[in-house]
């Protein structure tokens, strides 16, 4: 009887693909069978190891498998062996929206201020900045999208932005389609207070009034009005933040008014009027007021009333070094418009090493005052520290002109000298770097010396007579011995 071999039906196994997601994309094999897109179901033979390969469309990303395709989570691809039918879902998504920067800034003397909230809201974006926390936040801005600054600040606050918002006319700012970084500051600044003294043998009878003009480029919500009731010959009010003030006298009799301290003097038409101009800092004037004839009883010469003398202002403000703990800035003479701890540096002298930043602040200076007195405290003084001003990017050694106090250094600037960043009169800027050289860093030397550093050779006060006169000996040694060589 012949042999007779039987050829078998070959087993398959059915793979099914769907997919499913906000998005869309498509799904092939390999071997080929699915094209899906199209073809989104084919037979394999058992046990033929099948690869499937997602791909998501323009404006989709692939967010995962499911299914019996699960375990491969949100690899593109998913390679399996065909044992049995298969159903593998691929899972495509929207892709989100490209996100841009948003750098946020305050400054400003009243920027940390109770009351004073600055906030962005939209697209993605939520920043709140108050109180004490940092001066500078970001978020990220979904493209195309508007964003919304809004600065709330109490009465007489001043706002000025800029930036992106510097064209800005209220206390809110709208970024509209924001399909780029942007960079927003806003300057919050307290108001300012005006003072006028009457003195005069008329003095009483005078009153002042004032009109304000509020300073090109500030915003303040509300601006209120200033009203000069005088008690014993003395009346304030608070003016906002870079106002323009023009103060009239008026009183009944025949009198005439003398007018001192005033930015300009404008004498007609009478009566004469005291106008101070950009009211950056707190000020005080005087208005003499003397009755015809030069009368006032007694001894027949005018009473002069001697307003007193205005405190000498302070002003402080800390920050974080970038190395932990607080570095807390005073200034006396003066209040401080802005403040910021600064860690980008270049060409560092020495090749040393800011552990503490560069401290930079702008103060508006005290009438009357032509200097400032800087006080810092860091969290710590490196052994062999150096002290170096930042004036239009050089750096100058300033370490023999500061005292020194375990953690605190006290210097003074003068309104444009060398030292003043800022060559606006009233307005002194300082930026200041705490420097460690190379030399010193690693192993414990001798603290900063009290005096000019620089290159070349130097010789200190302490130093030994025989040490002295070894610098004259040796160079005329080494000449005669030329001078011999040569004959």
């Amino acid at each position: 009887i012949g042999a007779y071999e039987f050829q078998g039906a070959v087993t398959t196994y059915t793979l099914t693909v769907t997919r499913q997601g906000t998005g869309s994309g498509t799904v092939t094999s390999n071997p080929q069978g699915i094209d899906c897109g199209q073809t989104c179901s084919a037979s394999f033979p058992a046990n033929t190891q099948v690869t499937l390969s997602a791909s998501p469309a323009q404006g989709s990303v692939f967010a995962g498998w499911g299914d019996g395709c699960a375990s491969c989570g949100n690899n593109l691809q998913c390679t399996f062996t065909m044992t049995a039918n298969r159903t593998c879902t691929a899972i495509f998504n929207q892709a989100p929206p490209p996100t841009h920067t948003l750098t946020l800034t305050r400054a400003g003397d009243g920027r940390a201020d109770s009351g004073v909230t600055i906030t962005a809201s939209g697209g993605g974006c939520s920043i709140t900045m108050s109180g004490s926390g940092q001066d500078t936040a970001t978020c990220n801005v979904n493209s195309g999208q508007t964003v919304t600054i809004q600065v709330n600040v109490p009465a007489k606050y001043a706002i000025r932005w800029d930036g992106a918002c510097s064209s800005a006319t209220s206390n809110t700012c709208t970024l509209s389609n924001v399909n780029g970084d942007r960079n927003v500051t806003v300057e919050v600044s307290r108001p300012k207070q005006l003072t006028v003294y009457r003195t005069g043998n008329a003095a009483s009878s005078a009153s002042v009034s004032a009109n304000v003009t509020l300073g090109s480029g500030y915003v303040v919500p509300n601006a209120g009005t200033c009203t000069l009731s005088f008690t014993n010959n003395s009346a304030s009010c608070d003016v906002p933040h870079g106002s323009d003030v023009t103060l009239t006298p008026s009183a009944q009799g025949d009198v005439t008014f003398s007018w001192s301290d005033c930015d300009q003097v404008i004498q007609t038409p009478a009566p004469p009027q005291c106008v101070i101009s950009n009211l950056v800092s707190n000020k005080t004037v005087s208005l003499t007021v003397t009755a015809a004839g030069g009368g006032g009883g007694g001894g027949g010469g005018p009473i002069i009333i001697q307003p007193p003398q205005p405190e000498t202002p302070t002003d402080t403000e800390t920050g974080t070094s970038p190395t932990g703990g607080q570095i807390t800035v005073t200034v006396t003479g003066g209040t401080i418009e802005s403040f910021s701890i600064i860690t980008n540096f270049s060409n560092v002298p020495e090749n040393g090493t800011t552990p503490h930043g560069g401290i930079s602040f702008t103060a508006n200076l005290a009438q009357g005052q032509t200097s400032i007195t800087v006080t810092v405290t860091f969290p710590n003084i490196p052994p062999g520290a150096r002290f170096y001003k930042l004036v239009n990017g050089q750096y100058i050694d300033i370490t023999g002109q500061v005292q020194i106090s375990g953690n605190t250094i006290t210097f003074t600037i003068a309104d444009n000298s060398s030292l003043d960043a800022n060559g606006q009169s009233g307005v002194v800027s300082d930026p200041i770097v705490l420097v460690v050289p190379q030399q010193q860093q690693g192993g414990q030397q001798p603290p900063a010396q009290q005096g000019g550093g620089g290159g070349g050779c130097s010789m200190g006060a302490g130093a030994s007579p025989v040490n002295s006169l070894l610098w004259l000996i040796v160079p005329a040694l080494v000449l005669a011995r030329r001078v011999r060589k040569n004959f």
